[in-house]
């Protein structure tokens, strides 16, 4: 945890005719500006990309996986080195042999941590190519991922200091490989997919991610770009988030707590173990 992601404000707590004087833990949220370096070794170009807000902590790791969910980069070598210009203003140089059309690809707006869709300017934007269809494996076990929101809470140090944050972890089996957390639930799982791009022992499509929100398109969509098959949320999914899962033969699963969970999409690649059927009213 970045000890630049959690502030202390002075407070007064009101709690049964009782006013309390103390110090609360804060999450962080600034922002995060960020231009391109691009273009061929005798002709680069800094184009303006995207200023988001954020919490502090992994912004290297936010800002590969936000490139690579965008369809910027497809790989960590598209990127040559990430340059400080300031605090909190950061320089990608991008390959000179990626192809960028700044037309395209530059969103140079802001983005507030709510929202990983803002800036798209149309609907094609948002449901751009997934680069690979998933294919039919692997199984899950469906009583391990009962245990998966148990796991998520975790690994969940930010939110347990402020009970501000989103969280995201890669899962296999019962075992976390990889987690992240931010004020942003698309900011937390860009996160993810940036320690999935730059970490090449990491293996997402033979594992499962949850998120502590709900699974709205956005988290769909960020999550079918790295190939991970089931996404999981503790809350409930949205119905374009349902309608985009099953056009992929993605598994998709919402409302998982207190030891059940409905399955919205992709129950195919569930190892399930049950004694009886019964409808659910």
């Amino acid at each position: 945890m970045d000890n630049n992601s959690i502030d202390r404000r002075k407070i007064h707590r009101y709690q049964g005719e009782i006013l309390h004087s103390g110090e609360d833990h804060i999450i962080v949220e600034s922002p995060l500006e960020v231009k391109l370096r691009h273009g061929q070794p005798n002709h680069r170009i800094t184009s303006p990309f995207i200023t988001l807000m954020r919490t502090p902590g992994e912004d290297v790791e936010l800002i590969t996986g936000l490139l690579f969910s965008e369809g910027i980069i497809t790989r960590r070598q598209d990127i040559i080195q990430y340059r400080w210009a300031g605090d909190n203003k950061l320089l990608v140089e991008l390959s000179s042999t990626l192809p960028f059309n700044t037309d395209k690809h530059s969103r140079a707006t802001f983005s507030n941590s709510s929202c990983g869709a803002c800036s798209k300017t149309s609907l094609e934007e948002l449901e751009h190519v997934i680069p690979f269809p998933l294919g039919p494996g692997p199984m899950f076990e469906a009583d391990d991922i009962l245990s998966w929101p148990s796991l998520l809470q975790q690994s969940q140090a930010l939110f347990s200091e402020t009970g501000g944050a989103h969280a995201v972890a890669l899962i296999f089996g019962n075992k976390i490989i990889a987690a992240a957390e931010d004020v942003g639930r698309h900011n937390a799982m860009d996160k993810l997919l940036g320690k999935i791009l730059i970490n090449p022992n990491i293996d997402p499509y033979q594992a499962g991610v949850i998120v502590s929100s709900r699974a709205s398109f956005e988290l769909v969509q960020k999550a079918l770009s790295a190939g991970i098959p089931i996404l999981v949320a503790v809350g409930a999914p949205t119905s374009l988030a349902i309608a985009l899962a099953e056009s992929y033969d993605m598994t998709l699963i919402g409302f998982a707590r207190s030891g059940h969970y409905n399955i919205y999409s992709g129950k195919q690649r569930l190892r399930v173990h049950v004694q009886r059927t019964e409808k659910y009213e």
